[in-house]
């Protein structure tokens, strides 16, 4: 999942605690990768509760991500979590 220069100053972790993409590799829109990264399984702000640890600072990209969708289900699957 990738994320803007927006997000970023919305939640400042994430500059801290994701991949910022090599300059070749970035856009006008984005600039950071929250995963896949090699030492996440998923994403770096999931907690222990499998609950967003920033969920009211989140990325516009999760904000648009509808929960309990298609998407959202297959998503949950692949970690091994139930559907909403």
């Amino acid at each position: 999942m990738l994320v803007s220069i927006k997000d970023a100053s919305r939640e400042p972790r994430i500059t801290s605690e994701t991949l910022e993409l090599p300059g070749w590799q970035q856009t006008g829109q984005w600039r950071y990768m929250l995963h896949p990264l090699p030492f996440h399984e998923g994403c770096c702000f999931l907690r222990h509760d499998k609950l967003c640890g920033v969920y009211d600072t989140r990325p516009d990209t999760c904000r648009t991500f509808q929960a309990g969708s298609e998407e959202c289900a297959e998503a949950r699957s692949r970690v091994g979590l139930a559907p909403l």
